[in-house]
């Protein structure tokens, strides 16, 4: 779903560094501009706030974190949104088509 992943850091927030990341989506869909929120190394968890983009939600904050499981893990992946330009349950399935297939992406690189 992405062709290209483009971070920064922006010394906006009172001079600490905030992680930028600018995602260009595949077949033309536009660009997705996301910025950290927070970061827990020892959690193995970040959280991020979707800025704008082409995805159809407002007010949208997620969560990924990364569980041991066995010799694996567990990858969670939350979110908190409303939807925009169409109803909260063709958003939802938007969303979630969105992370079934980011989860497969990680999956696939995970076992490599």
């Amino acid at each position: 779903m992405v062709e290209s992943c483009t971070l920064s850091n922006d010394d906006r927030a009172k001079g600490r560094a905030v992680a930028t990341r600018s995602l260009v989506a595949a077949g033309n869909l536009g660009t997705i501009i996301e910025v950290e929120t927070s970061r827990d190394e020892k959690a193995m968890s970040y959280s991020y706030a979707y800025v704008r983009g082409p995805l159809p939600v407002k007010a949208y904050n997620a969560t990924i974190a990364v569980h041991p499981n066995g010799s694996g893990a567990t990858v969670a992946w939350t979110a908190t949104f409303d939807a925009a330009g169409m109803t909260d349950a063709e958003a939802k399935a938007d969303i979630e088509g969105v992370y079934e297939q980011g989860l497969a992406g990680i999956a696939k690189e995970a076992s490599r």
